[in-house]
């Protein structure tokens, strides 16, 4: 299957499609039987940075990096509606937690509304209080945000019910990529290729794993057994490891 440009993130909907967003605005709607995409979805007019469904599997929420965010039906891949977030450039990633999504514009985590309305803003930010990009982010099962900098090895914990921060985390790190959580462990790649494993109770670093030889680009969890990454074209590895 041949898209026009890079992929950039990939959904399994239902049991026989997966659908590929790319940086040529289009999502690609992948047969699992035939290994064909021979239905594409074409209504974002900036490159598709994530997609993710909803709890019931009916619905599909995508995004593209000028802040325009669809909604599709997974059924009919009829497009629904769709939000646009205001003085966004750069939407990187999104997450649906009941009728709301976080989203991450490198700058800030925005929560906002079927809307679009944005409810609350959360930011990092160094020891002289100067903004730091966000590179990745996720809402870990006992309610707390997650979020790290790409630029630096620096960590933010927010609990996502009343927004306060809970831990700010350092390590000797030039920058974080990518982070997935299991068995009650946060498991964060680097930009230099190891992997950092926190304690999600305790926010403690409990191990750093020498991975790879250039930035980790992707990390997915499997069965909750094991944690699979893979890196850039330095490297150009695919490491599992057990959680």
């Amino acid at each position: 299957i041949q898209a026009n440009n890079r992929v950039c993130c990939l959904l399994a909907v239902g049991t026989d499609q997966v659908w590929a967003g790319s940086f040529d605005t289009t999502i690609y709607v992948i047969d699992i039987q035939t290994h064909t995409a021979n239905k594409q979805l074409l209504d974002h007019v900036d490159m598709v940075s994530d997609l993710t469904i909803s709890l019931d599997g009916s619905t599909v929420y995508s995004a593209s990096l000028n802040g325009q965010i669809i909604l599709w039906n997974a059924a009919t891949l009829q497009k629904q509606r769709q939000i646009w977030l205001k003085n966004v450039h750069r939407l990187v990633s999104i997450r649906l937690v009941g009728e709301k999504l976080w989203c991450c514009t490198k700058n800030a985590l925005l929560l906002v509304n079927k809307e679009g309305h944005t409810l609350h803003s959360l930011e990092m930010r160094d020891e002289l209080n100067s903004p730091l990009q966000i590179e990745c982010f996720l809402l870990s099962q006992d309610g707390m945000l997650w979020a790290a900098s790409g630029k630096q090895g620096r960590m933010c914990v927010w609990d996502s019910h009343d927004y306060s921060l809970v831990k700010d985390i350092s390590v000797s790190c030039r920058g974080f990529s990518k982070m997935v959580q299991t068995q009650g462990k946060i498991w964060v790649g680097g930009k230099c290729g190891n992997i950092h494993i926190f304690n999600q109770g305790t926010y403690a670093e409990e191990k750093e794993l020498v991975a790879h030889e250039d930035a980790i680009r992707s990390m997915c969890a499997a069965f909750d057994r094991y944690i699979m990454t893979g890196s850039g074209s330095k490297d150009g590895k695919i490491a599992i490891w057990r959680a």
